[in-house]
């Protein structure tokens, strides 16, 4: 007896789940269709086209060109309709919705459906579990199908898997965690769609509502940092916050995720994101519930059954709206006026007439006006302190630490997202960049920034708390400032470790290795690469561990450059290892080594803060008046030094010049020309220029006059 209840609880619950199955077999039947023909058609192609390619020979043995296999010439033409039409079924999760909650938007059904035998906890999650298993679980086929097109192509080919190259992931688990991003996105769309619906009364309203949840929402996180945010927000890091929090705003988050793991070669962390993304989408489904639940029949052909849902798709809207004249104030009263004109057409269609029309005006009015009132609230309170946060010394665990440039540079001129980032955890470490940290917001004027913005050292700053929350910042700051960490952050193994991973891990399978001067290079290789950068990266180490910090400071002679990183003659561990190993620097090239040096000197004079824009060797206009300075080239290293006065800009790269050439200025710039009618440079009334093009329009300038005088 105590059976039977259970059963007649359970059975309203699958018949209703049946009865949908049935009504949407038709668009199951041609989404089916489109899974099966979408990632399998990608796999199949691939597989066949790698496999060819093992058995290609380009030439025969009598030297004629042989044609490509048909699946490498055309393999990507399949690949590629494969990607249409999985792009095109993911769209379809419309459909399961649209065709599990149809009710909500038909009076004659709603009445029908409510009237059935079967509770409102029992329907909803009936209809929407339905709706979700015939959109998830033929997705879920198609990857099973994958996986077995490539563990058949590897069994029945031999060399297929060795054929994709040596990878530092497992093809298997990489597959493994795209499939769980992608379907908890297609998971979040459906859930999406399904909340809009929840929200609405009639199908228009409704696809406004979704196309507001599942694209206005991401586009106004975007529009609000880039714009309202970006100005005078010192020290934070606008787009990495925003990519972040996209992280987690529906769909379009799992999307951002799953590029960001396919360019960070999955190494990309997603457990964490997961686990919180599948928890936004529980609690949407739970409010979704609510909000149904405590739907009527007669809300149905309603424009809009919960208002909220308007206010907000109006509120997003007019944000992304004002964001214009935000940029630009100029055009206020225009972004006013179509501001103005799209809101009271959307209110003329909600309310379907003119009724009331004077609270439409009012709404609008306060719209805009919390809309400026937030925006002046932020700049008021400096961003409601977010720019002066700093935590407490005691409660921080370790710092995260890059930045984009080093006296000692051995990085390439590039962005902060290729640099190294190391982590800090020693006490004088921590200390220093705390001690820089809290030295910029002293310094902070928020309606004068510029200072620090045209500065070019840039750093990246996370701290990791105790308590295990975690913050970033980033800074330009100048060149003494620089200098402070220099002994603590850039002499550390840490960092030096991290920077030899960063250069060498992404290397093989050869090593481009140049010479002293940098004016020749070849590629190295060797059966055994990995093995060797290992004992690369430890013989380095050692002999990075072993220099002085006067050493540090003034760099001598280098060997070579491996992959960029200057291998100095008194690495002994490093060159004998690399002796063993057959790797040798290149013989320099003749022709550059005698060609007539040209190029551009800098003086990094501390009034200047490494401002690189005084003293031209030469140029289209002065090649002639300007003597040659390729007796610099012994002199330079694009391994620098904190203790030298100049730099050199040469063939689109830096080099600094050892302070061992004091001589340097009597010899390039106080030389006397060979050209009686030459101009001698007034070394000394340059340097109270501060940019070399004022010193040319100066009076006293003879360039000034010899270019008069040629004219």
């Amino acid at each position: 007896m105590t059976a039977t209840p259970s059963q007649s609880k359970l059975r309203p619950f699958w018949l209703n789940a049946r009865t949908k199955l049935i009504a949407n077999r038709k668009p199951l039947i041609v989404y089916g269709v489109l899974q099966l023909l979408g990632l399998p058609l990608i796999v199949l192609s691939a597989v066949l086209a790698i496999s060819a390619s093992l058995h290609y020979v380009p030439y025969n043995f009598d030297g004629i060109a042989v044609d490509e296999p048909y699946w490498v010439r055309y393999g990507g033409m399949y690949a590629g309709l494969g990607l249409i039409f999985f792009c095109v079924s993911l769209l379809l999760g419309f459909l399961f919705a649209a065709g599990s909650f149809d009710y909500l938007f038909r009076k004659a059904k709603v009445d029908m459906t409510y009237a059935l035998p079967i509770n409102t906890r029992q329907r909803f999650f009936s209809d929407f579990l339905t709706g979700a298993a015939m959109y998830l679980l033929p997705f879920l086929a198609a990857c099973g199908l994958c996986y077995a097109i490539f563990e058949t192509g590897c069994i029945l080919q031999d060399g297929l898997r060795e054929a994709l190259g040596e990878m530092p992931f497992s093809l298997e688990l990489a597959a493994f965690k795209c499939i769980i991003i992608v379907a908890l996105g297609m998971l979040f769309l459906y859930a999406c769609t399904v909340f809009a619906m929840t929200c609405c009364g009639t199908q228009a309203e409704s696809l406004i509502a979704t196309i507001c949840v599942l694209f206005l929402v991401p586009i106004t996180v975007v529009v609000f940092g880039l714009v309202y945010l970006q100005g005078g927000m010192y020290g934070i890091d606008i787009e990495a916050t925003l990519l972040k929090l996209l992280e987690y705003t529906g769909p379009a988050g799992a999307g951002s995720v799953f590029f960001s793991f396919l360019e960070n070669e999955t190494q990309y962390p997603i457990g964490s994101w997961a686990a919180a993304y599948l928890a936004e989408i529980l609690v949407l489904v739970g409010v979704t519930y609510l909000l149904y639940r405590h739907r009527k029949a007669e809300d149905t052909s309603k424009p809009y059954v919960y208002r909220f849902m308007y206010y907000f798709t109006m509120g997003a809207l007019m944000t992304c709206l004002y964001a214009i004249a935000v940029s630009d104030a100029a055009t206020l009263i225009p972004v006013l006026i179509f501001s103005a004109v799209v809101y009271l057409i959307a209110e003329i269609i909600t309310n379907r007439g003119f009724k009331k029309f004077y609270k439409s005006l009012i709404r609008f009015a306060v719209t805009m006006a919390v809309i400026a009132g937030f925006t002046a609230l932020l700049d008021a309170t400096d961003y409601f302190g977010v720019v002066q946060r700093l935590p407490e010394a005691s409660n921080i665990s370790s710092i995260t630490f890059s930045c984009n440039e080093n006296y000692n540079s051995i990085y390439w001129n590039s962005g902060m997202e290729v640099q190294p980032k190391v982590e800090l955890t020693e006490p004088e470490q921590i200390e220093a960049v705390y001690g820089l940290h809290k030295r910029l917001l002293n310094a902070y004027d928020a309606r004068d920034n510029d200072h620090y913005k045209s500065r070019p050292t840039e750093i990246r700053i996370t701290y990791h708390l105790k308590l295990g929350a975690q913050f970033t910042r980033r800074y330009t700051i100048t060149a003494e400032q620089w200098a402070d960490l220099v002994e603590p952050v850039m002499r550390s193994n840490a960092w030096m470790q991290a920077t030899l991973d960063e250069r060498l891990d992404k290397s093989g399978p050869e090593l481009r290795v140049e010479n002293s001067n940098r004016t020749n290079a070849t590629y190295f290789a060797t059966d055994s690469y990995q093995q060797f950068i290992r004992e690369f990266k430890i013989a380095y180490m050692q002999d990075w561990m072993n220099m002085s910090d006067q050493e540090f400071l003034e760099p001598k002679e280098i060997y070579l450059y491996a992959s960029g990183i200057p291998v100095r003659s008194s690495f002994t561990n490093t060159m004998e290892m690399l002796k063993a190993y057959k790797c040798t620097p290149p013989t320099p090239d003749p022709d550059l080594e005698s060609a007539d040096f040209s190029g551009i000197l800098y003086y990094l004079g501390t009034e200047h803060d490494r401002v690189y824009i005084n003293f031209p060797i030469t140029d289209a206009e002065t090649s002639e008046e300007i003597p040659s300075a390729g007796f610099l080239l012994p002199y330079a290293s694009s391994y620098g030094s904190t203790t030298g006065d100049y730099v050199l800009h040469y063939n689109g790269e830096y080099y600094f010049l050892s302070p061992d050439c004091p001589f340097l200025m009597d010899q390039l710039i106080g030389e006397s020309p060979e050209s009686p009618d030459a101009p001698k440079i007034d070394t000394g009334a340059m340097l109270q220029y501060d940019t070399f093009d004022a010193y040319l329009c100066s009076e006293g300038s003879h360039l000034t006059r010899m270019r008069s005088k040629k004219r």
